[in-house]
């Protein structure tokens, strides 16, 4: 059999390691990780190899050359443009003459290859792709198979309530050529995004074979740094160079330890690397190829390239040195940085930790580095939370966080006009203007709105019809300030996870777009539209006398001041209490609904943002949450015929009765705010527009549920009483992240053939009820949510998969320990 190894990876993620060279060229203990896969190959028996390549080719070429030294034969065939994994194989289509391998030149791996083509070959598979197990298949292409290995489909990059398998493809593939005939010359197309969904859709023979070998993708630089710990732990059949020296220390040849050295294992020394006397070579230390390490110094957990010198009293700790790197003496590298090539850093330099100094720069005598020099690093695994940017004031987020932000946006909007507002606070408006200054440097147009609500921000940039927004809050939490942002498109909504994750992205990596100064545009004041925004609302009232008295609490002072207008304009009595309630507060909440049923029409609980409110109606009853949601489904479907009503997933089935009763259609969705919104402006929809206000805008929500009872001549407490009567229980229990994609997949095998539905998480349904088992993608649990046709039965099938998740996720971590 032949094989083809891809090679053509630029390994952004990787950088500064992979500026001058191709991401199959990093080298793993001393060796290029493709050298490592020419050996899994020829260890068993492939020996004719051709290499795809697009990225720095001669780095490749000029290495390996025909192969002859490796004991192989290499044919390469170089890209001059981009055409995606399987359109890079295509391009050696001349090369193949039969079933062929396939696998990437920069993940390392030690599979059994033998056994993958056998299974292969008994399957009688059009193509075979090799999948491994993993504790955390987020940043993977997910694979879904039977019983027998076929496969049902698959998931790219899920989050967990979509991780319905931890086996993930590792980008080996065994394939027949006729796969390659799908496709032409020349057409981008990628294997995990086009060419396999293609087979499965068709019903090519598509299978999956997972190995339990050593599979790494060395994705980032911690990925990089703990492949290293790998090996120095033999858990591949990487085999030792040199001589042990020390209990697990390993010396090459040349290599020259010196009396009185000490030598911790597990490690490595490189060819001809010097190690005079005190120096500390730490465990976890790679060290590689005519390497100076003088006295006293200490390495800890480490990569070190080749022809590195590191002076006296140094320190490295959990870090990466790339080729030519001098470190000058008392200098200290801390955790998680990265030097590379050829840079110089001075006596008594400090580099503090998750810093990335790209190649060839000079650190002067004693400087404190705390920020990158030139390109960025990843502090922390993401920016994004459950609905947009969320962080301490002057803690997590800082002005230079919002300015590099405001860089980031700008790259991703390039040529755009992007509304940014906040809501007047003065931390805010700090804030505003630190991202202002990143986005006017990045070259897009900016209109700033002032200060003001979310609503209104979301609400002047469908009128204004610009193409993004950015709004800042600050909002007290328990006894911190917290900082919101939130990034919005031009529906005024949230912006998708693809684009969060672009924007994270480069955000990371700080490869930022710079504009020229001629190319840098004046700020557009857009301040007024906040005068407008009430009349806005007014005006597609039905009536302007309402003559509704009720009772409203709200923070917010521009939430005060648009309540007051609006009544007044609608000739309407309204008290005011200014005081803060957090919607949690049950006893508060059920003092101010007692209050309401006393003396009003209804009362409403606004948030800080004035987005989300609770109502309560003449007979005190508190609407909140699901009942909310049902009541603004029931309003919805009496005023549209045939109305669309969009649903998370978790939404009670009584709304279903209302919409049969009403003629409405429902469209169910993930349980994620980015989810809903995205539904409520797939289509222009004035049906939709008035749900997504009623979600998000709690003035506008207010006066529209004020104008429909209005004009019906009804007590809200009529229109809730129309409401069927439902039964939902929630809970949550702990469960790692290395557990979840266990859980999900043992219980979709435990209820394989009942009726489920895997829109998001697991969902069961029998005669009596639903249970909804989803795990949270930003906290360690799982949720359980049900529903049941009495509140006993809901409870009790909650319980049941609570300890049933419970009891996957603690045998996951027995075997782990």
């Amino acid at each position: 059999m032949k094989a083809i190894i891809m090679a053509g990876g630029e390994g952004t993620r990787l950088r500064p390691l992979t500026c001058d060279k191709s991401k199959p060229m990093v080298p793993v203990r001393n060796m290029p990780v493709m050298e490592h896969i020419i050996n899994l190959l020829k260890s068993h028996g492939i020996y004719d190899i051709a290499v795809t390549l697009q990225y720095l080719p001669d780095s490749i070429i000029n290495y390996f050359k025909d192969g002859k030294d490796f004991g192989v034969n290499l044919t390469y065939f170089t890209e001059h443009t981009p055409l995606g994994t399987a359109g890079s194989v295509k391009n050696a289509e001349s090369f193949l003459d039969g079933d062929f391998l396939v696998i990437s030149g920069d993940a390392l791996c030690d599979v059994n290859l033998k056994d993958a083509i056998n299974f292969h070959y008994e399957k009688k598979a059009d193509a075979t792709i090799v999948l491994k197990s993993v504790p955390v298949p987020l940043e993977y292409g997910v694979v879904v198979t039977d019983n027998e290995g076929r496969i049902e489909g698959f998931i790219e990059k899920p989050q967990w309530s979509e991780a319905f398998s931890d086996t993930v493809n590792t980008g080996i593939y065994i394939l027949n050529p006729k796969v390659l005939t799908l496709f032409g010359k020349n057409e981008k197309y990628d294997f995990a995004k086009d060419l396999f969904p293609r087979l499965l859709k068709e019903g090519y023979r598509l299978y999956g074979y997972v190995t339990n070998g050593y599979w790494c993708d060395i994705g980032d630089l911690n990925v990089y740094r703990h492949c290293h710990y790998d090996v120095l732990d033999k858990k591949l059949s990487i085999q030792p160079q040199g001589l042990m020296i020390a209990p697990d220390v390993y010396a090459d040849q040349g290599a020259i330890i010196e009396e009185g050295a000490i030598l911790k294992g597990p490690s490595y020394i490189g060819k001809n690397t010097h190690i005079q006397k005190g120096a500390v070579i730490d465990s976890y230390t790679t060290i590689g190829d005519n390497c100076f390490i003088a006295q006293n110094a200490s390495i800890k957990r480490s990569v070190i390239w080749n022809n590195v010198t590191i002076g006296q009293n140094a320190q490295i700790r959990g870090s990466v040195i790339c080729d030519k790197v001098t470190i000058k003496a008392n200098s200290s590298i801390f955790e998680q940085s990265v030097i590379g090539c050829g840079t110089e850093i001075g006596q008594d330099v400090i580099i503090k930790p998750s810093i990335k100094i790209w190649p060839y720069k000079k650190v002067e005598d004693k400087s404190i580095v705390s920020s990158n020099l030139i390109w960025g690093t990843k502090h922390t695994n993401t920016i994004f939370g459950y609905r947009g940017i969320e962080g301490e004031i002057n803690v997590d987020i800082t002005p230079e966080f919002a300015s590099r932000l405001g860089c980031a946006v700008g790259t991703v909007f390039s040529d755009k006009n992007v509304a940014v507002a906040s809501d007047g606070s003065p931390c805010a408006i700090m804030l505003k203007n630190a991202l202002i200054s990143g986005l006017l440097s990045s070259g897009v147009r900016v209109s700033d709105m002032g200060e003001q609500t979310l609503p209104i921000t979301r609400s002047g940039i469908r009128f204004y019809s610009l193409d993004y927004g950015v709004h800042v809050a600050i909002q007290k939490v328990g006894d911190t300030d917290r900082v919101f942002i939130d990034i919005l498109d031009r529906f005024g909504a949230n912006v998708d996870y693809e684009t969060e994750r672009k924007i994270e992205s480069i955000f990371m990596r700080e490869e930022f777009t710079r504009a020229r100064g001629e190319n840098i545009h004046e700020i557009e004041d857009n301040y007024e539209y906040k005068l407008y925004y009430l009349k806005e609302v007014i005006n597609s009232t039905h009536s302007r006398d309402f003559g509704f008295n009720f009772l409203v609490q709200t923070s917010s002072d521009w939430g005060q001041r648009l309540i007051s207008s609006a009544a007044a304009d609608l000739k309407c009595n309204v008290k005011i209490i200014k005081t803060p309630i957090d919607f949690s507060d049950i006893p508060r909440v059920g003092a101010f609904a007692k209050e309401v049923a006393q003396k009003y029409d209804f009362g409403a609980i606004f948030d800080p943002s004035c987005e989300k409110m609770i109502l309560v109606d003449d007979t005190g009853r508190i609407i909140a949450d699901d009942l909310y949601i049902s009541l603004i489904s029931l309003i919805t479907m009496r005023s549209y015929k045939g109305a669309v009503i969009v649903l998370e997933i978790t939404a009670p089935k009584t709304i279903d009765i209302l919409a049969q009763k009403y003629g409405a259609a429902l469209k169910r969705t993930k349980a994620s705010p980015l989810e809903v919104m995205s539904a409520l402006h797939s289509v222009e929809s004035k049906e939709l527009r008035d749900q997504f206000l009623y979600r998000y805008d709690a003035v506008s929500a207010l006066i529209k549920i004020m104008d429909f009872l209005k004009k019906n001549n009804l007590k809200l407490s009529q229109l809730v009483d129309e409401i069927p009567e439902f039964h939902l229980s929630k809970g949550e229990v702990d469960c790692s992240f290395d557990a979840k994609g266990k859980v999900i997949r043992k219980i979709i095998d435990e209820y394989r053939g009942k009726k489920i539905d895997l829109t998001e998480g697991v969902r069961i349904e029998n005669e009596k009820g639903w249970v909804l088992i989803l795990p949270d993608n930003k906290r360690p649990v799982c949720r359980v949510i049900s529903e049941g046709v009495t509140e006993e039965y809901a409870k009790e099938l909650t319980d049941i998969f609570l300890t049933k998740v419970k009891d996957i996720a603690d045998k996951e971590k027995d075997e782990k320990e």
